[in-house]
């Protein structure tokens, strides 16, 4: 059986979670996000963090066997893990333990659908956006989200060991262009992680504390909002531009 993953980048997947829909048209046809409603109704409806949870429990098992015994000839199951990525950077998460001792990391979830599903081939994609949204080069590139840096990042993840037991591995890059699916989640994410970066030392310096994931959802809210009263980001930002994307949320964030 064919298995298809997205790995990630984190920056371009979170922390708005594209559609069940766009993610299948993206990967191509007979493809299907795989659902775990044997762990809750919402489970799988998206992304599969989930399956990194428990880490002594049989829900990886359980859901390796589950792909192999759901979807045959007419469709082709896909699961997102948006850190993996990530995970195979240098200073990322090992792929035994990741940093929290109290979750696998998304290699370990992976290895073991592997091992429980009868995977033979493996398809890794990595969604990236076009060098053309950082016409200087100065955050996007840095942030390893462009076509070039997400096959790199492949690359090494590859390098990593990661599909012992599978016959055929093959990895790919999906581009997300102005227009296609997901793109406008996608580049409002990597705007919301850049914010993030820098509105953190900004507002510790001013005695706030901040949690990044919940700022990031903070920014992505308000970003959503602004495109759906028609004021939307340019999808191609030099460096001042998005400097001041990111004061103007600050600004709204503290109002």
């Amino acid at each position: 059986m064919r298995l298809h993953v997205i790995a990630g980048s984190r920056d371009l997947l979170l922390p708005c979670h594209m559609a069940p829909e766009s993610i299948e048209r993206l990967a191509g046809d007979r493809i299907r996000v795989a659902k775990a409603g044997w762990i809750s109704g919402r489970c799988g409806e998206r992304y599969h963090g989930f399956l990194q949870d428990e880490p002594l429990d049989a829900r990886t098992r359980i859901m390796g066997q589950a792909l192999r015994e759901e979807y045959g000839k007419r469709f082709e199951p896909l699961i997102v893990l948006p850190h993996l990525l990530d995970e195979a950077a240098p200073h990322g998460s090992s792929a035994t333990g990741g940093s929290d001792p109290e979750r696998r990391s998304q290699q370990t979830v992976l290895g073991e659908i592997i091992d429980s599903g009868n995977i033979t081939h493996l398809r890794v994609m990595a969604v990236a956006l076009p060098a053309t949204v950082d016409p200087e080069g100065a955050w996007a590139a840095r942030a390893g989200i462009t076509a070039s840096a997400a096959k790199e990042r492949l690359g090494r993840l590859e390098a990593t060991g990661l599909t012992p037991g599978v016959e055929k591995l093959d990895t790919e890059v999906l581009r997300l262009d102005p227009g296609s699916p997901a793109f406008e989640e996608a580049y409002t994410n990597a705007l919301c992680q850049y914010s993030v970066s820098k509105l953190s030392p900004q507002l510790s310096d001013a005695g706030w504390e901040t949690e990044r994931q919940k700022l990031a959802a903070a920014c992505s809210r308000r970003l959503l909002a602004w495109n759906d009263d028609g004021l939307i980001p340019k999808p191609h930002l030099h460096h001042d531009q998005l400097d001041g994307i990111t004061d103007a949320l600050l600004n709204t964030l503290l109002s």
